[in-house]
């Protein structure tokens, strides 16, 4: 396993920022990793070829590159160039800062582009969950027009970063605290 090379215990400390629920729902190896998760690469390539699933393996380094480059095509040129710059991302700031920009500048939905705004025009009455929402809308983006079947997948997917944030949270802080 690949130790933390950056103390950010800070992610867990601050209460109300968001990372931490960023984090859980999409990479949860996130202190672990230089900006590539390999496991995550090697998982998303098996169910693509043997169960015709595809699965992401982005890391929040890789997602940030895109929503920064504005490069959202699929092709290989891409993700190689995504994960050469996922690794000087990496390299050269904090994990922290990291997530803390891809947080601000990610595409939440119709009129919201980064958490701000998202929070800006949270009209859910989601309050005490407000950062869980926040995560699930990197998934779900906020529509133009509200229905049942997004508030449904919006609903399901804090649920599902609760319950990962439940399977892995002892695990991060036991880590970090080596």
């Amino acid at each position: 396993m690949v130790s933390i090379n950056i103390n950010e215990s800070k992610i867990f400390d601050l209460k109300n920022n968001g990372i931490k629920e960023l984090i859980f729902a999409e990479d949860h190896r996130y202190l672990f990793h230089f900006g590539v998760d390999f496991v995550a690469m090697a998982r998303a390539i098996y169910s693509t070829k043997v169960n015709k699933k595809f699965q992401g393996a982005s890391t929040i380094e890789q997602q940030l590159v895109r929503v920064i480059s504005a490069r959202y095509e699929k092709s290989l040129k891409r993700k190689i160039r995504e994960q050469i710059l996922a690794v000087l991302i990496s390299r050269n700031f904090k994990k922290y800062e990291i997530a803390q920009c891809y947080l601000i500048n990610a595409y939440m939905g119709h009129k919201r582009k980064g958490m701000f705004q998202a929070l800006d025009r949270n009209n859910f009455g989601l309050e005490s969950d407000k950062f869980y929402l926040i995560a699930a809308l990197l998934k779900y983006p906020h529509p133009m027009e509200i229905s049942e079947k997004w508030t449904e997948k919006i609903s399901y997917r804090i649920l599902y970063i609760k319950n990962r944030e439940l399977k892995y949270s002892n695990y991060l802080k036991a880590q970090i605290e080596r």
